[in-house]
């Protein structure tokens, strides 16, 4: 191989988008995705959100009503419980960890 061959066409660093941005509105309307699905591509109403709002006051009427219909619907649990399974959610920190995940 010569010396002074480029190198820079090598370089497997790349960048990579956030898959959500983040906001802090109250006034925007909160759509509910599992904390353990995989992706949070589609929310339980089945709109697909482009970003995570922490400020949110106001959820979405149709997310409540699928999910007050799921096997694990349990509003009052503490540690709150997945609608979809019954099952223990992730704590606020692994979910703060995800949130990060996706935003950044």
């Amino acid at each position: 191989m010569d010396a002074t061959t480029d190198t820079a066409s090598t370089d497997t660093t790349s960048s990579v988008e956030p898959r959500f941005g983040l906001l802090n509105d109250a006034s925007e309307l909160a759509h509910l995705v599992c904390c353990r699905d995989p992706t949070w591509d589609v929310a339980l109403c089945g709109a697909t959100p482009d970003h995570v709002n922490l400020a949110a006051e106001v959820v979405c009427t149709m997310c409540v009503e699928v999910a007050r219909g799921m096997p694990g619907w349990c509003p009052g649990a503490d540690p709150p419980v997945c609608v979809r399974d019954g099952k223990h959610c992730p704590d606020e920190h692994d979910i703060d960890l995800r949130i990060l995940r996706e935003v950044t």
